[in-house]
């Protein structure tokens, strides 16, 4: 690493670090970037739950994961689920399904997901 790249690291913050360590292990794994999503397409996806909420229980039980992989983000929502082991913030998975685009967001509903260990 050059001086540049080292002087770069010092500056950038924790966040910064992350998303950039997501970005590298997200195209050594080949998988797509959450940017680059579009309506109706299978895709694979790799990177770190930032968020999981519980909607109100009025509807339709969901679990949904936000999962940022230093790129964009997307939503994983499992239908009829309030739970489950291992989806927590901090993880890293990859899932696989078909995007749905609700304006800027991007969903998959009920993925397959594998969690990748540290």
């Amino acid at each position: 690493m050059g001086l540049r790249g080292r002087l770069t690291a010092l500056a950038s913050t924790t966040a910064e670090q992350q998303a950039q360590e997501l970005r590298a292990q997200g195209h050594a794994a080949g998988v797509d970037r959450c940017s680059d999503l579009v309506d109706r397409s299978e895709a694979v996806v790799l990177g770190s739950i930032s968020s999981v909420t519980l909607p109100p229980r009025g509807n339709v039980p969901a679990l949904v994961a936000e999962v940022f992989d230093g790129h964009g983000s997307v939503e994983l929502i499992w239908l009829g689920r309030r739970k489950i082991a291992g989806i927590r913030p901090g993880v890293t998975i990859r899932a696989r399904g078909r995007v749905s685009c609700a304006g800027s967001v991007r969903r998959i509903y009920n993925p397959f997901y594998d969690i990748v260990p540290s």
